[in-house]
């Protein structure tokens, strides 16, 4: 069950993350500030959701896992809101949205 639950998670993840980088690609790369940035977060990203994938197979408690990965995300987020302007970036509703998440 909870083998289940936590790869159905990082399922619903890589969806969330395929979404927002074709946003990216489409219609904020050209514009953004650090266009290096916005890759090698991308890069970390896939890293950061093997690692998990991984971590589903250890012996660490569930807790930890949810721990690391909102700690993940919360990183990517903030990343990805500096590299694409800042708090005029549109994807500054992510860090909202963890925030929401997190209650």
């Amino acid at each position: 069950m909870r083998f289940a639950l936590l790869m159905r998670l990082i399922l619903y993840r890589t969806f969330a993350g395929s979404a927002i980088a074709l946003v990216l690609i489409a219609w904020i790369y050209q514009a953004a500030p650090f266009q290096q940035l916005v890759v090698f977060i991308g890069g970390l990203f896939m890293l950061l959701l093997l690692l998990q994938a991984g971590l589903t197979f250890t012996l660490i408690n569930e807790r930890s896992q949810w721990v690391f990965q909102f700690a993940t995300d919360t990183l990517l987020a903030s990343g990805l809101v500096f590299a694409t302007g800042g708090i005029d970036s549109p994807f500054s509703i992510l860090l909202g949205l963890l925030i929401i998440s997190a209650g």
